[in-house]
């Protein structure tokens, strides 16, 4: 079976680093990979380690480029005969619709996130793709009723994680950071985005300083060059609030191990998002987590059975249930945070991903 990945670039990102994550392991299967893309990136070198197929089309720089896309798009799609096409985002999903126009070749769409920028895009996509594929139940629901979309074949599955990929037990970032082993750690991972609410993790650090003279945190992620805005609020906040000392902001890091061992309390205070790999890891790392109580992270967590949930953008709500970890006693959080990671490993791994993903080409191929 020979199926066609559409993706913009082989850069660090969620979609890019779980599609690497799938072609690693599908070797045992009967899956052959070619993958489509239009930028080089830092994962460039690891996809070229697996047995996909790499393709390189011409990088679009202005929106006249697009047809061009399409065009070469096609060109590749008739050369290569794929038995299915997997877009992994709206425009690609709507260039690769054009692009298979007359070739009877099953395409199927993966939703990974919401972007308002691509509804309408969304809207015309989904109702021509053979299947679009959710990565959650919470966020396809949610995705209806905000977009009003008319799915032709939905579909949900999780997203899987390499946990083979988080078994360094390197425990070194509060020595790096020049702080104590005893010092309690707050970490949370993932790019500065308004939708991920740093700043309310910022806040309710503000709060805790008070009585806890040796709480620090930790954020890992980058700027994002669309809302640099949110990075500067952050450390502004910081500044004027006099915890500038407690508030690390150390960028993108590939440690992820490193980090989550180090971490005494992992947060995600979201108020959008369709999925949650970083709380996943954490949980699966054996770190206690906080998660804002949106719908994603509701199912994620089993209604806050395997996390604490704290209510979205209330920072005297999150540094409650900071404090409730703190005084945890030590039996406790151990059995806690192992329910947790037996949870997650169960139901998260890139292996039931694979099995799942081959389980709708499977279907959708049936009825060619």
């Amino acid at each position: 079976m020979k199926i066609m990945h559409i993706i913009s670039s082989l850069n660090i990102g969620g979609v890019e680093t779980l599609l690497l994550d799938v072609c690693e392991n599908i070797k045992d299967s009967n899956l052959d990979s070619v993958i489509v893309y239009n930028k080089e990136g830092s994962l460039s070198s690891e996809f070229q380690k697996t047995k996909a197929k790499l393709i390189k089309i011409t990088p679009m720089k202005y929106s006249k480029d697009r047809i061009k896309f399409i065009l070469q798009l096609r060109k590749i799609i008739k050369k290569e005969k794929p038995d299915l096409i997997h877009a992994h985002f709206p425009n690609y999903a709507l260039f690769t619709y054009f692009a298979a126009i007359g070739l009877k070749i099953k395409k199927v769409f993966t939703l990974h996130g919401d972007e308002p920028r691509y509804y309408n895009s969304l809207r015309f996509v989904v109702s021509r793709m053979d299947a679009t594929i959710f990565v959650s139940k919470s966020f396809l629901q949610t995705m209806i009723k905000k977009v009003k979309l008319n799915i032709k074949k939905p579909f949900v599955l999780n997203n899987g994680i390499n946990f083979n990929s988080l078994n360094n037990k390197e425990k070194k970032l509060k020595q790096e950071l020049g702080l104590s082993e005893k010092s309690i750690l707050v970490g949370m991972v993932g790019r500065f985005s308004s939708e991920k609410d740093p700043l309310t993790i910022c806040r309710s650090i503000g709060i805790l300083t008070k009585n806890y003279k040796n709480i620090y945190l930790v954020f890992i992620g980058p700027k994002s060059p669309h809302e640099p805005h949110i990075y500067d609020n952050c450390l502004n906040y910081c500044e004027k609030n006099n915890i500038k000392d407690k508030v690390f902001f150390i960028g993108e890091r590939r440690d992820i191990s490193n980090i989550l061992n180090s971490l005494d309390i992992f947060v995600l205070s979201s108020f959008n998002e369709s999925f949650g790999k970083s709380l996943v890891e954490a949980m699966f790392m054996k770190v206690p987590c906080i998660a804002s109580n949106i719908p994603p992270f509701l199912e994620l967590s089993e209604n806050g059975k395997y996390s604490f949930i704290f209510k979205t953008k209330n920072e005297t709500d999150l540094a409650l249930k900071i404090e409730q970890i703190i005084n945890l006693n030590q039996t406790k959080k151990n059995n806690f945070t192992e329910e947790a990671k037996k949870y997650v490993l169960n139901k998260f791994s890139i292996e039931k991903q694979v099995e799942g993903l081959i389980n709708i080409y499977n279907t959708l191929l049936s009825k060619k």
